[in-house]
């Protein structure tokens, strides 16, 4: 199809290939995949094209991505491609412009979910990326929707908690978060409902032994021997 300068080339029509429909869940169970995500602005575009997945698939060019996440369009490319190569996201078509090809993307899948195994293949450098990446991503999205007035409420349901507790007990808040994480993603979506979002940590810290104070030590003083 033709329109002025512009050619509109479907990938499943374009030399016999078939586009996949997006998976219904992606297991994250590789560093690599992870790699991929533990960037906020790649989040920030996987979340963008996943965005109302469930009832029609977005559809969206790097310049179109780039004005929704106020993002330079060139900063954009080597994002995508990486996201591609790790089937995060699709090519799901192509146009023409002027002999220049641009690529439009969609979702590779409808969820996400990490392997709770994938936790022992990560070295600290990755830990530390993946979790910046969702916390500075999360944040970003709270903020702004606090900001222009699209949360339900101005106060957002939070907390934060410092403290020692008992193993035992620790465990038991542990296994009680993960069945309320378990709840949410078990739960069919309502497509006419809510938007939610659910950010959780719970952390234990490695003890550190009470310091000690310094043990103070006296001055000596040189005796002076009576004079004989």
């Amino acid at each position: 199809m033709y329109v002025n300068d512009i050619v509109w080339v479907n990938t499943w029509q374009d030399g016999g290939m078939s586009l996949a429909a997006p998976v219904p869940v992606r297991i994250i169970d590789d560093v690599k995949a992870l790699r991929a995500l533990s960037d906020p602005l790649r989040l920030s575009i996987v979340r963008a094209l996943m965005r109302g997945a469930h009832v029609e698939p977005r559809i969206m060019s790097a310049k179109e991505l780039a004005a929704e996440l106020d993002e330079p369009q060139t900063k954009l490319y080597r994002h995508l491609k990486q996201l591609e190569a790790c089937q995060l996201i699709q090519t799901a078509e192509t146009k023409i412009v002027s002999g220049i090809v641009e690529h439009r993307y969609r979702t590779g899948q409808l969820d996400l979910v990490l392997d709770p195994a994938l936790g022992a293949k990560l070295d600290r450098n990755d830990a530390t990326k993946w979790t910046a990446a969702l916390l500075d991503n999360t944040r970003d999205e709270l903020l702004t929707a606090i900001a222009d007035g699209s949360t339900s409420s101005n106060v957002p349901t939070r907390a934060a908690y410092g403290g020692t507790l008992p193993p035992a007990k620790v465990e038991e808040f542990r296994q009680r978060l993960h069945d309320l994480i378990e709840q949410f993603v078990e739960t069919p979506e309502d497509h006419t409902g809510i938007p939610v979002r659910f950010l959780a940590v719970l952390y234990t810290l490695t003890p550190t032994p009470p310091q000690q104070s310094p043990r103070r030590v006296g001055r000596t003083r040189a005796r002076r021997r009576p004079a004989g």
